[in-house]
């Protein structure tokens, strides 16, 4: 610039820099004054707040609303009930979506779980009322029982976490997973009134097959890229396989053993007894 300035006119090149001073100087008084009036700022009182701000801080008593932002993950049941606890034990009355949220979770979880219970006894009554034996009816509803225990204890192992998405997928386990059991004790009260097999091959394929056919549609949940979804028809798949597993493995077992007859003393074991 300094080069530049020895090569130009004189008297042109100071009415430039004393118009560029003149700017220069007018901005920086501007700033000045600004800074001064910041320094020592004037008391901001509720009219000063603007309607649309007032108007969701304040209420119609005049009180304000004090917002809290949680530390944890309030996405997440521990800490969503720890954020609540800690909020209701300064105020029992406090609101809020995280409150909403919280307690909404806390009935969807406890509704699933009673709908769970009524479905295990809405399919416990009415097995009992095809069967009209209650011996022959807590043995067809073994599978189930195990099926459901057995699926529990694999959610642990496949990592899957009861949430929203997958909770109600108990009820749903139990409604469609009765009927192995029930078809393969139906067929073994069958077959012994007529002497014939335990459980007949054709029930068992036709049991595998539903099964099967079930786990197939209830795996194509899994093609989600949603983690609920996801979740679900992972839940549901393994719970249709314990329960397929239990009623043509385990019950037809339980069943051999309770009606294997006990073995007739020989001639030879009565001759030896009456000796003695």
């Amino acid at each position: 610039m300094l080069d530049r300035l020895n090569h130009v006119d004189r008297e042109s090149a100071e009415a430039a820099l004393t118009y560029f001073q003149a700017q220069l100087y007018r901005d920086f008084v501007g700033k000045f004054h600004s800074l001064q009036r910041n320094t020592s700022p004037t008391a901001m009182t509720i009219e000063d707040v603007p309607e649309e701000v007032a108007r969701k801080f304040i209420g119609r008593d005049d009180r304000f609303l004090i917002q809290i932002h949680p530390k944890v993950d309030i996405w997440e049941k521990q800490g969503a009930a720890q954020f609540v606890r800690d909020l209701r034990s300064v105020d029992p009355e406090v609101t809020g979506s995280p409150i909403i949220t919280y307690e909404a979770t806390m009935l969807m979880e406890r509704a699933y779980l009673q709908g769970t219970a009524y479905a295990f006894i809405l399919v416990a009554g009415l097995s009992l009322l095809m069967i009209r034996r209650v011996r022959e009816t807590l043995l067809a509803l073994l599978p189930l029982t195990l099926g459901v225990l057995w699926t529990i204890g694999l959610m642990h192992v496949f990592g899957i976490r009861f949430n929203l998405a997958n909770i109600w997928g108990l009820p749903l386990i139990i409604g469609t997973s009765a009927e192995f059991g029930l078809n393969v004790m139906l067929r073994y009260m069958e077959g012994r009134a007529h002497r014939g097999p335990l459980v007949a091959r054709s029930t068992v394929m036709a049991v595998a097959l539903n099964g099967l056919v079930m786990m197939v549609g209830f795996g194509c949940l899994m093609v989600a890229s949603h983690q609920g979804i996801w979740s679900l028809g992972l839940l549901l798949t393994i719970g249709s396989g314990c329960n397929l597993l239990a009623s043509l493995v385990v019950l037809p077992v339980v069943l051999t053993l309770l009606t294997r007859q006990p073995a007739v003393p020989t001639v030879d074991h009565v001759r030896t007894i009456s000796a003695g």
